[in-house]
């Protein structure tokens, strides 16, 4: 699967299933950024700054709405 693939999988409107995909990658990726920097598995500067974006993508996937997705064009709603 090549990068163009994963783009064009996102711009696509998709299904409710592959929205919930969406939303359960966004809630994993983050709390491993948390888990990265708060487990101590990463320190320094690094670390920090996965304390601070791993609560962006939980929450994004909790509330269910990107506000990164409409800057970017992707779109996992049915229109």
């Amino acid at each position: 699967m090549t990068c163009q693939d994963l783009v064009g999988a996102f711009r696509t409107t998709s299904t409710g299933r592959s929205r919930l995909r969406d939303r359960a990658l966004r809630v994993t990726g983050g709390l491993v950024f948390l888990y990265l920097g708060w487990g101590g598995v990463v320190a320094g500067g690094l670390g920090t700054l996965f304390k601070f974006f791993g609560f962006l993508p939980l929450l994004s996937g909790i509330i269910g709405y990107c506000p990164a997705y409409p800057l970017l064009g992707f779109r996992t709603k049915k229109a």
